[in-house]
């Protein structure tokens, strides 16, 4: 069986399947249950991917999976909504890091307990500074954060 015999050619194939724009969704929902996580990894980024198929990704025991999920432009926000809530600082960071991540998720983002969370955003955001209005609310977020942290190590 597909899922079953995972040797090196046939993990090899399953990845190529799994992130082609062509892959049969129901092939898309068995590669989804892999014992490779490279092969689920491919299936969370592939825009193809059923919704249902991506709740379930959501909560998978590998973090470079959900890394995955998150980088996915067709990831409905529920699901975003969930990883910025994920356990594994790392997940959080690559959300944090992603140029194309909504604002409102960098927008809690900024608040993350992790710090280097909060660092990432604010890189992302000096990025994104030059192509984003004036006073995008995102960015004076942070400086209104950045501002009051700089007040209280002053004082």
């Amino acid at each position: 069986m597909l899922l079953e015999s995972l040797d090196s050619r046939e993990v090899f194939e399953q990845y190529i399947l799994a992130g082609a724009s062509d892959t049969p969704i129901e092939t898309l929902m068995l590669l989804s249950k892999s014992a490779a996580p490279k092969v689920r990894m491919r299936v969370a980024e592939n825009p193809r991917t059923p919704v249902e198929v991506l709740e379930s990704l959501v909560y998978d025991a590998h973090p470079d999976v959900r890394i995955a999920l998150g980088s996915n432009q067709s990831v409905p926000h529920h699901i975003l909504i969930v990883l910025i809530q994920d356990t594994d600082p790392t997940v959080r960071f690559s959300l944090a890091e992603d140029a194309n991540t909504p604002p409102k998720v960098l927008e809690h983002l900024a608040e993350d307990a992790n710090p280097y969370v909060v660092h990432r955003v604010r890189r992302t955001l000096s990025e994104l500074e030059p192509y984003s209005a004036p006073e995008a609310p995102v960015i004076q977020l942070v400086r209104d954060r950045d501002n009051s942290e700089s007040e209280i190590q002053s004082a």
